[in-house]
């Protein structure tokens, strides 16, 4: 018979240290939005607020969904309780490549002067910005005009801004999502108790 555990036992599992790493990996968007600046560009892409409640929602689903394999009967192998954790971890370095292509392409880094401005732009330009500053590079353009949504909206299209800010997401929830997943495995590990099966 396979032990399971309910939902609240499951979470009660996170005074651990497995879940004090869950829990700090999952506080890293809101903490980078107090700190601002550099450190706030380096915790959470540079994308705006919108998108760190639904980062955040996607954490909790992902902690649900890992509950949901209490059941499974893989669960109660050692070797594939390893492998989990292994395709977990295994799974974080794409993610880092993707997000470190997607950083260097998209983020623009201007200084300021306290301490730098980071703004996500977007991979297409509008008719008017090709026209009249063909040769200008991204740097050239928002120390021309700004660094606010709408002067960014000015030289690049809106898809274009939005599909940016979407990939920049994603390829961050790539690297965050895979130790957050191992870590809440371990939780729920030591929450079933030791495997019964090799």
């Amino acid at each position: 018979m396979t032990p399971t555990c309910s939902l609240a036992e499951y979470y009660k599992g996170f005074a651990s240290l497995s879940g004090l790493m869950t829990g700090i990996l999952t506080a890293v968007p809101i903490v980078g939005e107090l700190t601002g600046g550099t450190v706030s560009a380096t915790l959470f892409p540079p994308v705006g607020s919108a998108f760190r409640l639904p980062t955040l929602l996607v954490i909790i689903v992902l902690t649900i969904a890992i509950y949901g394999t209490h059941t499974a009967t893989w669960i109660q192998s050692a070797s594939r309780r390893r492998r989990a954790l292994w395709i977990a971890f295994g799974s974080a370095l794409p993610g880092l490549l993707i997000y470190v292509a997607s950083y260097s392409r998209f983020v623009r880094e201007l200084p300021g002067k306290d301490e730098p401005h980071y703004v996500a732009v977007g991979f297409e330009r509008r008719n008017f910005t090709d026209q009249h500053l063909r040769d200008g590079s991204d740097w050239d353009l928002l120390r021309y005009r700004g660094l606010t949504d709408e002067d960014i909206q000015f030289w690049w299209t809106q898809r274009s801004i939005i599909v940016a800010r979407i990939v920049l997401v994603f390829s961050y929830l790539l690297v965050l999502l895979p130790p957050i997943a191992a870590c809440s495995f371990v939780v729920l590990y030591g929450v079933l108790g030791t495997p019964t099966a090799p």
